[in-house]
């Protein structure tokens, strides 16, 4: 309940809230409107929340990665963002990100340099690159550099942080084919694969229209930031 969070907004701000600040309800309770916890301005709204790790000593061990609906993505230490200088923030917060004309923040995660970056498109593109290839920033008055290459009209919808856990083309073929086999069948695990099994991650792809799936994050290889990424689910 003591749980500290940034809360971003519509116009790239950044504001601090306690946790214990919003009120308990029931399921059914309207809830509290933001405007009465947060001092926002008019037409400024919710852009993302991120929930930052209790003992803020840990605070200086983190990086921050900001993704915008048309492909910005920029990185930073949290502690810059997480406070001004050596204080909290003001209750009247400070810019995080500065928006190109048209552009919305769409995710802020906390992530490290020994992660990787998913970025995902509404036309089902997805794109992975590692954070540590990311130049780190120390300001916050600029809008980042491009995540991600998309056709005319597309534009992110997600950002999803993942192991880098390297796999060998030569056999990840190899290794999807059996852990799916293995699953089908609940078969022993092969001391060849046994690793990369251990370190497997999974991604849920839900389209607009109710349809779903799961998929190995192996499926996804890993590139540069900038390219225009692999179809990760067909949304037609």
């Amino acid at each position: 309940t003591h749980t500290k969070l940034l809360v971003f907004s519509s116009l790239g701000k950044v504001y601090s809230l306690r946790s214990h600040d919003i009120p308990e309800a029931s399921l059914k309770a309207r809830g509290k409107p933001i405007i009465n916890l947060l001092p926002f301005i008019e037409g400024e709204k919710i852009a993302t929340f991120l929930p930052l790790p209790i003992n803020e000593l840990d605070w200086i061990n983190y990086i921050i990665v900001f993704a915008t609906k048309k492909g910005m993505i920029r990185k930073n230490n949290l502690i810059d963002v997480a406070k001004s200088g050596k204080r909290d923030l003001r209750e009247t917060g400070k810019l995080s990100i500065k928006l190109n004309d048209n552009d919305k923040l769409i995710s802020v995660k906390i992530a490290s340099n020994d992660q990787d970056i998913l970025l995902s498109t509404n036309d089902g593109k997805c794109l992975r690159f590692p954070i540590g290839k990311l130049r780190l920033f120390t300001g916050l008055n600029s809008s980042g550099v491009r995540g991600i290459k998309m056709e005319k009209n597309n534009f992110v919808i997600s950002q999803a942080i993942l192991k880098h856990s390297f796999i060998n083309m030569n056999i990840r073929h190899d290794y999807l084919r059996f852990a799916s086999e293995n699953r089908k069948v609940n078969m022993s695990t092969n001391t060849e694969f046994e690793e990369l099994q251990n370190n497997e991650e999974f991604l849920l792809s839900i389209t607009t229209k109710g349809y779903g799936k799961r998929s190995s994050a192996y499926e996804y290889r890993i590139s540069n930031r900038g390219g225009k990424g692999i179809t990760g689910i067909l949304t037609t």
